[in-house]
């Protein structure tokens, strides 16, 4: 199984292909590629590589699926 750990909006996220993550605070609308170049750590099946403190020429493409606000939370 491939997998990578990303930085996004200032928290690390776990993702494999097809995952749904939801990230706050992304810009762009629904349907809009984006690209995240942060890769922290990378996975092949076959071997693990470990940024240090990012993997060289390595991005994550995803698709923005939707946008949405949280519930108002009032105190």
């Amino acid at each position: 199984m491939k997998y990578a750990v990303i930085k996004a909006a200032g928290a690390q996220y776990w993702v494999t292909e097809g995952n749904e993550l939801d990230i706050f605070q992304i810009e762009g609308k629904e349907g809009d590629k984006i690209e995240f170049s942060e890769v922290l750590l990378y996975e092949d099946g076959d071997q693990i590589i470990v940024g240090q403190p990012l993997v060289k020429d390595a991005a994550v493409k995803a698709i923005i699926v939707k946008n949405f606000r949280g519930e108002k939370i009032r105190v």
